[in-house]
C-alpha cells in the first residue's frame, strides 16, 4: 500500500497538528514516522551537521523498500504521510504524481512573520539558534 495523501507545508504552520488529528480517525492511517523526506531524499544533504540535526538525520528514508515498509501493515484505505519539507522542492510534486497519480496533497501555509517568529522560538528553545529574533 502506498500513501494516497500527503501533508506538506511551511515549518511551524500546523502540519504536525493535522497529522496528529487525522491519525486519530479510525479509517485513516498516517505513518508514525513523520518527515521521511523520501521524495526529496536526493535533494537534501546526506548528513545534516547542525545542533539537534541527529533527529532529522535519523528520520530520513532514502530506500524504496524501507519507505514501503512504513505502509506494509495497514489495511486502511486512506493512507497518508507528513513531510513538511516537501514544500521546499517543486520537483517533489511531480515525483509524487509519478509514483501515486491519484494522490492528494494537502498544503498548509501560515502568515510569514508569525511563522518566522514561531520557528525562531522553537529553534531557540532547542538550542539550535543562539541569536535573538531581532539579531537574526
Amino acid at each position: 500500500m502506498k500513501p494516497n495523501f500527503f501533508i506538506i507545508g511551511a515549518a511551524r504552520s500546523g502540519t504536525s497538528s493535522l497529522d496528529r488529528y487525522l491519525s486519530q480517525h479510525p479509517e485513516i492511517y498516517i505513518t508514525p514516522k513523520k518527515e521521511t523526506h523520501f521524495f526529496a531524499h536526493d535533494l537534501i544533504p546526506s548528513n545534516f551537521t547542525g545542533p539537534g540535526d541527529e533527529r532529522l538525520n535519523n528520520s530520513l528514508i532514502r530506500d524504496e523498500k524501507q519507505y514501503a515498509q512504513l505502509f506494509a501493515d495497514t489495511t486502511k484505505k486512506v493512507v497518508g504521510e507528513s513531510s513538511a519539507f516537501y514544500l521546499c522542492f517543486p520537483e517533489v510534486a511531480e515525483r509524487i504524481a509519478q509514483a501515486v497519480p491519484d494522490a492528494k496533497i494537502i498544503v498548509i501555509l501560515r502568515e510569514p512573520v508569525d511563522r518566522t517568529y514561531s520557528a525562531h522560538t522553537f529553534l531557540s528553545r532547542d538550542g539550535r539558534e543562539t541569536l535573538s529574533f531581532e539579531e537574526g
